[in-house]
């Protein structure tokens, strides 16, 4: 299992894979109608249930891509995610 998952959201799309590529891909379609898309990488984590149990988290790496059209194909670059940004205190 991977200790990572990519979530990305695009338009009226959204979902999460184990790898980045695929979440590009997957994101695409959506970008190519004209929708701008985010790839964001997130940490798998396990925490604390109120039962005693565990739990899975998801939790911002920092790291995303933004996908837009260029030259009529999807293009992906990373930026700041500002959300991870803003978890951590930052002046997203």
């Amino acid at each position: 299992m991977s200790d990572k998952i990519f979530s990305w959201d695009a338009g009226p799309g959204a979902g999460a894979s184990g790898e980045r590529e695929d979440a590009f891909a997957a994101a695409e379609p959506y970008v190519l109608e004209g929708h701008p898309g985010i790839v964001r990488e997130k940490r798998v984590a396990l925490g604390s249930a109120s039962y005693g149990g565990s739990v899975s988290l998801h939790v911002p790496t920092g790291r995303a891509w933004r996908g837009c059209l260029a030259d009529g194909e999807p293009s992906w670059s990373e930026v700041a995610d500002q959300a991870a940004e803003a978890l951590a205190g930052g002046t997203a």
